[in-house]
């Protein structure tokens, strides 16, 4: 373990990179920047998390914004490998936050800023990132796929008469 590294800013690589779906490794993580992004939990960077929020829809500039988060954190990724285990490592920032910035850099970095999405439902306004494997998630975590259209609730399809 590197000593300048934050304690809690590990992100495992090796069950990420092995799984079928890679993102959902991190899940607990990704969940947490969706709260920062929505400011349903305090952040020790409030106005960063707002930024990358107000910016989603322009590709460049949720990477710009993300890229001033990192830099206001004074956090640099990096890799290490323990006993063959990989890891991607937040060197700098603070802990859990550092994880989470890590999380969501690594995604947007692998499947591109478009991952960071406006929930569809009429109203709604959260942010989420999509994890899925294709990318065609459409509805915040209180608005599931099931639910979640451009224009309201999704209606069961009839049944034949």
């Amino acid at each position: 373990m590197d000593e300048r590294q934050a304690p809690g800013s590990d992100v495992p690589l090796r069950a990420w990179l092995c799984a079928r779906v890679p993102f959902r490794q991190f899940r607990a993580f990704l969940l947490d920047a969706e709260a920062l992004l929505n400011e349903t939990t305090p952040s020790r960077a409030p106005r960063h998390w707002r930024a990358i929020r107000d910016a989603v829809g322009d590709d460049r500039a949720v990477l710009d914004a993300v890229r001033a988060m990192l830099a206001a954190q004074d956090l640099r990724l990096d890799l290490a490998s323990h006993q063959g285990v990989w890891t991607l490592i937040a060197i700098g920032g603070t802990g859990h936050e550092a994880a989470v910035s890590t999380a969501l850099a690594a995604v947007l970095d692998v499947g591109g800023p478009h991952r960071l999405k406006l929930c569809r439902v009429q109203g709604c306004g959260n942010v989420f990132v999509d994890w899925t494997s294709g990318a065609q998630r459409v509805g915040c975590r209180l608005h599931p796929a099931r639910t979640a259209s451009p224009t309201g609730p999704v209606r069961a399809p009839r049944s034949p008469s």
